[in-house]
Formats: structure tokens, sequence, C-alpha cells
């Protein structure tokens, strides 16, 4: 806010460093190049997919995780993210992953590891 009213406006989250001595925050701009969305918002969810796959949940747990990108969203950008996440394959270690875009509306679900789920869903029924 400081940054707002001495400057009067800011830049997005990429542009803007602050200075660990004088507590100064700068605000440069940046230009998106490419892909550089999709790959940044990718990073992000598989960054708290990794987070999250470090607890102990509940084998039919529902995970949320609400997703900000750095800046506005297309549905395509969104769309890719989503692919590249997948893409990952990351170690999900619920039931499901609901991701949510407030700012665009934007939503998708991920699956655990299914085969896991359905081999252990056969060793209960065989026991």
């Amino acid at each position: 806010m400081v940054t707002l009213s001495r400057e009067g406006g800011s830049f997005g989250v990429k542009g803007i460093t602050r200075y660990k001595r004088t507590g100064e925050v700068k605000s440069e701009p940046h230009v998106h190049h490419n892909d550089e969305i999709m790959v940044d918002l990718a990073d992000q969810i598989l960054a708290r997919l990794r987070d999250k796959a470090e607890k102990n949940y509940p084998r039919n747990t529902v995970l949320v995780v609400q997703c900000f990108a750095n800046t506005l969203t297309l549905e395509t950008e969104w769309n890719d993210a989503v692919r590249r996440v997948e893409a990952a394959q990351p170690t999900i270690p619920v039931r499901e992953v609901f991701l949510l875009e407030p700012i665009g509306s934007y939503r998708a679900t991920l699956y655990g590891d299914r085969k896991r789920r359905h081999a252990r869903r056969i060793r209960k029924l065989l026991h």
C-alpha cells in the first residue's frame, strides 16, 4: 500500500521486489513471454501437491487447492497448466484433488493413483 500511495501505482507480482535492508519495495513492469504463465501456474500447483504429499491424509480425502496465477489467466492457459500438471504425474496421496482458480472461475479435478486404490480394494475383498 505504501508503494501505491507514494508512487501512484504498482505492477504485478513478478515485478515486485522488497529490499531486506531498507524494507523498500520496488515495482517494475514484467512482460510474460511464450508459455511462462502456464509454466508458472503448473509449477505452483506441483509445489503445493509436493507439500501435501508429505502429509498423511485419510484415504477418501478430496484436497481443494485454490490457485492464484501471477496475472489474469485465459481459459486456454489454465487448461494448458492443468495438462502440464497431469503430464508431470505427481504423487497424489488422496482420492481427488480439486483445483480452483477463483478469478476466472476455472476448475479441474485430478485423481490419485487409481491402480493402487483398486489393488487395495481387491486385497480388502480377498481378506
